[in-house]
């Protein structure tokens, strides 16, 4: 009898080993998110946030000087007389950055230097990058050419580079070029009408003036009457 107790005694002595021995467990395995969350956080708060410098990013630096470069290039655009010599400047701006492998500051005040060492100041009006533009657009690439020259005083040679670099920027349906406060250039109208082009006339009188289509149409027609008129004195 007594070694059956005994027997007893031990099984649920075994048994309440167990049942203690799985508590334990869950309550350990309950604790540990949240002691690992508690450590998460405590290292997220220990690191330190390191500001962004120009030392650390260099080419950030490039980048922001790039872009002021270039929005005052195209700023310079606003003036007509200008126009094209701040587009040709803006071309060579960039070549002379690709063959000196220099940043885009140090390849402006290069060539703003070759400029304005240059007296490029003339008798020219200067030609209006939009007629250009509207005549590349239109296939006309030699009146374009014509127009170009006649209006900058270059020769056919000079031209070619400012006109490849125009149609390179129409290519990518890029007009900024074109964009700002330009005036309605007379002279460049006329040229228009007087190679026949009323269409482009019309719709360069309404880019610079903003005038209703009937009221381009009118004008431009009068202007054609006028310049055919005299052609045929």
């Amino acid at each position: 009898m007594p070694d059956i107790l005994n027997y007893v005694v031990l099984i649920l002595f075994c048994i309440l080993a167990g049942w203690l021995l799985g508590r334990l467990s869950s309550r350990r395995q309950r604790s540990l998110p949240q002691d690992r969350s508690r450590e998460t956080i405590s290292a997220r708060r220990s690191v330190q946030v390191r500001p962004i410098t120009y030392e650390r990013f260099p080419r950030l630096r490039e980048n922001i000087r790039q872009v002021q470069v270039r929005r005052e290039l195209l700023n310079t655009l606003t003036a007509p007389s200008a126009s094209f010599v701040a587009l040709l400047r803006y071309r060579a701006i960039d070549l002379y950055r690709s063959q000196h492998d220099v940043s885009w500051e140090e390849a402006a005040q290069a060539i703003n230097a070759l400029y304005d060492n240059a007296a490029l100041a003339s008798g020219q009006q200067g030609a209006d990058p939009l007629v250009t533009a509207l005549l590349l657009q239109a296939g006309c690439r030699q009146d374009a050419m014509i127009y170009f020259c006649q209006s900058t005083g270059a020769i056919s040679s000079e031209a070619v580079g400012a006109i490849d670099f125009l149609q390179n920027l129409l290519n990518k349906n890029d007009w900024s070029f074109a964009q700002g406060t330009f005036e309605l250039d007379l002279a460049s109208l006329q040229f228009l009408i007087h190679c026949g082009y009323e269409a482009l006339a019309i719709r360069y009188y309404r880019e610079r003036t903003d005038v209703s289509l009937t009221e381009a149409y009118r004008i431009v027609q009068d202007m054609s009457r006028e310049v055919f008129s005299q052609k045929s004195r």
